[in-house]
């Protein structure tokens, strides 16, 4: 009994031996896990504050896209407010030239109802002086209101022709704009 007690004694104190060496060496696990474990929370630590910065570079490209999407609404809207403006102001454009362009057209007429009347008046004088030299002093009075005549026609003919040609210049410009 005393030899098994001896080997008893002898398994324990190798068990004993055993245990103590693989506590060591759970010990040195241990402390090689909180070096690691250390280690890893600073990495953490640093990717938390990466991350932070990396957040508030977005928030402020979200706020910068914002800004941008109203200056853009903006720019859309007096877009067409200018785009709506300008073609009401063609369109006004448009009706005077017409307009101006039926004024013309009456003016021409009255010039050759004018010319046409002339030509007759003239005709009339020219008989009226061969048949009745009595009537010189009149003929010369009527002749002086012809020229008259001739002089307002002459001047309403360039008046009409100069507008006709700044109404045109003028639309060829709103045209030219519009197609910019």
């Amino acid at each position: 009994a005393t030899s098994q007690l001896s080997a008893r004694v002898r398994e324990l104190c190798d068990a004993k031996q055993a245990a103590e060496e693989n506590a060591t060496d759970l010990e040195a696990k241990l402390e090689a896990a909180a070096v690691s474990n250390t280690q890893m929370a600073d990495q953490v630590a640093c990717l938390q504050e990466i991350n932070n910065d990396v957040a508030g570079q977005l928030s402020e490209k979200e706020a910068s896209l914002e800004e941008c999407k109203c200056t853009i609404a903006t720019m859309k809207e007096e877009s067409s407010t200018a785009t709506l403006q300008l073609s009401e102001r063609i369109a006004e454009l448009c009706n005077a030239k017409q307009a101006a362009a039926e004024t013309i057209t009456t003016l021409e007429g009255k010039l050759e109802a004018a010319e046409a009347s002339h030509t007759q008046l003239a005709g009339q004088v020219a008989s009226l002086q061969e048949t009745n030299d009595t009537v010189t002093g009149q003929l010369r009075e009527k002749e002086a209101a012809l020229e008259e005549s001739m002089f307002t026609i002459s001047t309403m003919k360039e008046e009409a022709s100069s507008a006709t040609s700044q109404l045109s210049a003028r639309v060829r410009e709103l045209c030219d704009a519009k197609q910019a």
